[in-house]
């Protein structure tokens, strides 16, 4: 199966089957890479690792901040975030 996943305004990493785009559920991340007030404008990769790596999935992913004082509404590209990834136990 395909997966497609998206950040959103209510700070949560959702994912749906791809191309139907059906929701599944949503990707648990031990530390978010948004703050608590922080925006959820995130762009999330998921790219399976080869056999024998420390973990089966790393999880890139940057966020776009509206940074203070800039003028108007610009937003930019901020911070890269990786993660290594595990599926959940039981699964």
């Amino acid at each position: 199966m395909n997966y497609a996943l998206f950040g959103s305004a209510d700070r949560s990493l959702h994912v749906c089957s791809f191309p139907e785009l059906k929701p599944i559920g949503k990707l648990d991340l031990d530390l978010p890479p948004w703050g608590e007030n922080g925006n959820g404008r995130i762009w999330p990769n998921l790219i399976p690792l080869p056999e024998g790596n420390p973990a089966p999935y790393l999880l890139l992913t940057f966020d776009r901040a509206n940074f203070p004082g800039m003028q108007g509404p610009n937003w930019t590209y901020g911070a890269l975030y990786l993660y290594y990834g595990y599926p959940a136990q039981g699964q």
